[in-house]
């Protein structure tokens, strides 16, 4: 009745749609049910938390999500002890009509009768909301009968309900417990707890007929999350509506999966291996996730480098079997993305493309210039950290929000950044996959005294981005008429300083007030940006909160009034020069979604007259031109090939990271060493 699914989730839009609503309601939701924690044990004769939530449920009604009272928390006398909640978001998802087939192979694992796999149906999609210090979950099956004479019996060997569970962070254990072969119509005997087994997976699959039950949350911990998928065989659905097995109400909660049909001749069953035909008139592996019969369009989801992205609106010639010698797809990054770039201007339009004099004059001599409709640039560069900003952002969120003790220093003597050992380990993490992350200027109190609350944190895809490209695909012409219309600076060696993203948890104070870099006294700032940096959201009506002082070219020192002169720069894009003095404003506890770490994605550049200043030794950035952790692209064509370091890195790309498992004191140790080395060093 159970299977632990060591080697990750099968790959389907339906987990995503999950994932996607736990991270942006679960903290919303924990938070409401807080305020409610005075009626959880006063529900008289109805489960624990029932009222509470009914309450939440009736703020969130609007937004298709239903949060339920499930089989509580018990004590070892079975008396209730505490509830436990479920967050459901099937009414929302059945506004967009049938849910995506499931891969073919999931479906032939849980139901080798091809009549199963006709026309399944999700009857629960959500996750679990479970409160610190809970008791273990009373023993229970998710669905029984409660008739004598069961028309539908459960044939033996033979699942019909499956359940999935997995963590969302996808490192942490699910804690289900179940009883092996426990079918009993949801009879509970005394054994039956002795005969519980402990899973050990990130993920697995039950049989929604078998006892299980959840366990025992620390009471010093963070309320427990779970998310679940729960889907229905043809035959199942026939038996779910018989018994007493479910309320007729809820009957008409049910996402029902697409049907597979023949349909017309040639046309692709969903899960279908095929190649697809793209832009440069080659062929690419993918298989098919939708058919759309109002267009007779397809939706596909990309194989090998390409996994985790899709393309919709495809028509059936665009399709074929696969062939034996099919090309290796190579993700082209501005084609294809989990969520489509927002659309960028394409020739001479728009306020940054008109390249008028007084744009020019405004960024040199205050240090910004605003970009309210976002990039107005196509430039692989953008795309490509972009790219990395979809496939690795929640990931390193999740990897420094689990080193959260260990952000500050412990050594009061520490010269280290707040951050920067957790910021090491990560980094340890991601080094195969060419990504860095460093700690950056701090957070300050917004007082008097400009006290350090918190790190501020920087993720580089440089190094990723040499394995990518080698050589930096030619800025856009307009971009560079823009940035540098001095001879030297618009005919020479043009560099990328770095790009990546830069990261603030939820609640952060505003950043301290610094600039990035300037040059010595023999290379003062004169008449040209040397090392400008663009900055915008990927969000489509998100706006960036950096903070400048215009024309504050200090060299980086602040004097008290440079606080009351800040500027937020409200747009979707920016360009800013280095040497101005400028801070990341503060961001929120709770955002509209919840607790939301904020991100920025960025592009630093170097002129050729800055490439001088660089190798004479600047300051705010310091390092030695000839260190390879600090090495600049050169800005000139693209390779016609990816590398061998970067087909290594993309080949892994889809495993879980792996994750070091030590407590928190041993952590918090080897924090103390780690900061002693530094003062040694000279750090």
């Amino acid at each position: 009745g159970c299977l632990e699914i060591r080697s990750g989730l099968p790959e389907w839009e339906v987990f995503c749609l999950v994932n996607r609503f736990h991270a942006m309601y679960n903290d919303r939701v924990i938070a409401m049910l807080e305020k409610t924690r005075s009626s959880w044990t006063k529900d008289g004769d109805a489960r624990p938390g029932t009222s509470a939530a009914w309450e939440v449920s009736q703020e969130l009604k609007e937004e298709g999500l239903y949060v339920s009272a499930v089989h509580p928390s018990a004590d070892d006398e079975d008396e209730y002890t505490g509830p436990r909640f479920y967050v459901s978001l099937v009414e929302h998802s059945m506004k967009n009509g049938p849910a995506p087939r499931p891969p073919k192979e999931m479906l032939e694992l849980l139901w080798p009768e091809e009549n199963d796999r006709l026309q399944p149906r999700i009857t629960e999609l959500g996750w679990t909301v479970i409160p610190p210090g809970s008791d273990m979950q009373t023993l229970h099956a998710d669905i029984l009968s409660y008739d004598e004479d069961d028309k539908f019996p459960r044939r033996t060997s033979l699942g019909r309900f499956h359940h999935f569970l997995w963590k969302p962070d996808g490192k942490s254990l699910c804690t289900t417990q179940v009883v092996p072969g426990g079918f009993t119509e949801g009879k509970v005997h005394y054994w039956n707890y002795d005969e519980l087994k402990q899973v050990k997976s990130t993920s697995l699959v039950f049989d929604s007929e078998v006892l299980h039950c959840g366990s025992a949350t620390p009471k010093d911990a963070a309320w427990g999350s779970t998310c679940t998928l729960q889907i229905c065989s043809t035959e199942g659905w026939e038996a779910l509506n018989s018994g007493g097995r479910a309320s007729k109400e809820l009957l008409w909660y049910v996402w029902p999966v697409q049907e597979e049909t023949a349909g017309e001749t040639g046309k692709w069953t969903v899960g279908s291996e095929v190649e697809v035909l793209w832009e440069d008139d080659c062929w690419y592996p993918a298989r098919v996730a939708k058919y759309h019969r109002k267009d007779r369009s397809y939706r596909i989801n990309w194989s090998g480098e390409g996994e985790g992205t899709f393309t919709a609106g495809l028509k059936e010639f665009e399709l074929r079997a696969p062939q034996k010698k099919a090309k290796k797809r190579r993700l082209q990054e501005h084609e294809i993305q989990t969520s489509p770039p927002k659309r960028r201007a394409k020739g001479l339009q728009g306020l940054a493309l008109g390249l008028k004099l007084s744009e020019q004059r405004s960024l040199l001599k205050t240090g910004l210039l605003l970009l309210p409709d976002g990039l107005p640039w196509r430039w692989e560069v953008f795309d490509f950290v972009e790219e990395c900003h979809t496939r690795f952002a929640a990931r390193i969120e999740r990897e420094l929000d689990a080193l959260r003790s260990v952000w500050m220093s412990r050594s009061s003597s520490s010269n280290s950044r707040p951050g920067a050992f957790a910021a090491e380990k990560v980094s340890k993490n991601l080094a195969r996959f060419g990504i860095a992350v460093y700690a950056g200027p701090p957070s300050q109190q917004n007082s008097s005294n400009h006290e350090v609350s918190g790190p501020r944190f920087y993720v580089s895809v440089t190094r990723r981005a040499m394995a990518r490209f080698g050589e930096v695909p030619p800025l856009p012409l307009e971009l560079e008429r823009l940035l540098w219309p001095h001879a030297e600076d618009h005919g020479g060696q043009q560099r990328l300083r770095g790009l990546g993203w830069a990261l603030a948890p939820p609640g952060s104070d505003p950043q301290q007030l610094h600039a990035d870099i300037w040059g010595n006294a023999q290379h003062p700032k004169k008449d040209r940006v040397r090392f400008p940096h663009i900055i915008w959201k990927r969000a489509e009506g998100a706006h960036c909160t950096t903070e400048v002082v215009p024309g504050a070219f200090t060299e980086g020192a602040t004097e008290p009034h440079h606080f009351q002169q800040l500027t937020t720069a409200t747009a979707s894009a920016l360009i800013m020069d280095s040497e101005v003095l400028h801070r990341g404003g503060a961001v929120p506890i709770l955002g509209p979604y919840g607790s939301q770490w904020a991100s920025s994605c960025s592009v630093e550049l170097c002129s050729s007259s800055g490439w001088v200043a660089w190798e004479a030794g600047t300051e705010g950035t310091v390092a030695d031109p000839n260190d390879e952790d600090w090495r600049m692209l050169e800005v000139a064509r693209r390779k016609e090939a990816e590398s061998d370091v970067y087909q290594a890195w993309a080949k892994e790309e889809n495993q879980h990271l792996l994750t070091e498992a030590s407590n928190e004191a041993a952590l918090i140790e080897e924090q103390q060493v780690w900061e002693s080395e530094q003062l040694r060093n000279g750090w």
